[in-house]
């Protein structure tokens, strides 16, 4: 298994995309930092590695392979939905972290936190990083109240830093 990183100074965005998808099920580890993504671009890289994992997925003795582990953290990302992080988790059995701190997710309408919350119950994904987003009381309540009754498979979840704004909000939030 590798780790594949993505460095900007030295790689074009369209030449990581081409070695993602050649490397493809023998990746392991994909991680994008302090890049400049924004939602855009990164919906094209999770389009990459979505077809990957249904290519892996359709083949049973590909198990254990496929990228485990993402990290888009510092990338500028504004929405869940605009960067693919919801269909990208929606059904994903094979991802099991997700590191997206330092972003901007807090700033997207409560319906797009919802949504993603959502869709954190249909996925096997064990460590969610979404520290330093922006959230707020409104963004942390509307996470908390949408994430699903029954449950999900998140044994790790990294909350802090978001810019929780008073003290009752905080309490409503929790």
């Amino acid at each position: 298994m590798r780790h594949y990183s993505y460095d900007s100074e030295h790689e074009t965005y369209a030449r990581f995309l081409e070695s993602v998808r050649r490397f493809g099920a023998e990746l392991n580890r994909v991680t994008v930092q302090f890049s400049e993504l924004s939602d855009q671009r990164c919906s094209a890289l999770l389009e990459v590695l979505e077809n990957e994992w249904q290519r892996i997925g359709q083949n049973p003795s590909a198990f254990g392979k496929g990228v485990r582990h993402l990290d888009l953290s510092s990338n500028q990302l504004q929405s869940f939905k605009h960067s693919g992080l919801i269909n990208m988790i929606r059904g994903n059995h094979i991802l099991m972290s997700l590191e997206v701190q330092a972003n901007g997710l807090g700033l997207s309408h409560e319906q797009d936190i919802q949504a993603f919350a959502n869709a954190l119950g249909t996925c096997a994904l064990r460590r969610l990083n979404m520290t330093a987003n922006k959230l707020g009381d409104v963004g942390l309540s509307s996470f908390f109240d949408a994430l699903p009754p029954t449950g999900t498979s998140l044994s790790e979840l990294y909350l802090s830093v978001n810019t929780v704004a008073s003290e009752s909000g905080s309490w409503r939030a929790a």
